[in-house]
């Protein structure tokens, strides 16, 4: 399936926040995203019809998915340096008293966010709607 299309639309995104503050001087985060779709176009010579190749192309939207976001994460944390996702606000109510021990030094100072650990974790399950022609 290598340099095969497959067009997805999202319909339904999930996101769910952990932190880990066993060092409350370096919070790290797990940003974990549960996406829901339709294919509407298939390049890909194959059935989708077919278990083993949407379990295949689904591991490939996740694996698209992490490479995406961690990318965006690693030029939000280290040129911008600001926390555009809301790792604050949930250290604020999960760890208050983490929260409030960083929250000077969060984007200011010694800016805390670009040094986090953030990993993303993500899930995909898509769904074939529509008809489906084969065509050979």
């Amino acid at each position: 399936m290598k340099d095969q299309v497959v067009v997805s639309e999202v319909k339904q995104m999930r996101r769910t926040i952990k932190a880990s503050v066993a060092d409350p001087r370096r919070p790290a985060f797990d940003v974990y995203v549960s996406v829901e779709g339709n294919i509407s176009e298939s390049h890909l010579g194959q059935s989708l019809i077919d278990p083993d190749i949407m379990a295949e192309t689904e591991k490939k939207a996740e694996q698209k998915l992490i490479d995406l976001m961690t990318d965006v994460t690693r030029k939000v944390q280290k040129v911008y340096k600001t926390d555009i996702f809301g790792l604050s606000e949930h250290l604020y109510q999960e760890h208050y008293q983490v929260w409030r021990a960083l929250k000077e030094n969060w984007e200011q100072g010694e800016q805390i966010f670009s040094k986090c650990p953030i990993r993303v974790h993500a899930k995909v399950k898509l769904h074939v709607v529509g008809s489906i022609l084969k065509s050979e």
